[in-house]
């Protein structure tokens, strides 16, 4: 499964970032479940594991509760889960993403 997405993450990442990011992805493989998120720039910003969502770095920085995105900070709703985006209160995109 890694090695089908090695063309969109060469294109995407350095070689340094790929490979942390190939790590991560095997940690999200092995529990079964992960988004991968992308702003508008389609510039990677963060990544789920779970109902956790890490930022680049793996900072814990958000969370899911059902389809909605909250804020570590305060627990406000920052979006919603909707196929594959990520959209904000009144209806605009706020984030792409790519389940792995």
């Amino acid at each position: 499964m890694i090695t089908g997405r090695f063309s969109l993450a060469s294109a995407i990442f350095k070689k340094s970032e790929i490979e942390t990011l190939f790590e991560k992805l095997d940690l999200i493989n092995e529990n079964n479940s992960g988004l991968l998120f992308f702003n508008l720039n389609d510039e990677p910003i963060a990544w789920s594991l779970g109902t956790d969502i890490f930022d680049t770095s793996f900072r814990l920085i958000m969370y899911i509760v059902g389809k909605n995105i909250l804020s570590l900070e305060d627990g406000e709703i920052i979006g919603q889960l909707s196929d594959n985006r990520v959209l904000d209160i009144n209806g605009k995109v706020l984030y792409t993403l790519i389940q792995v």
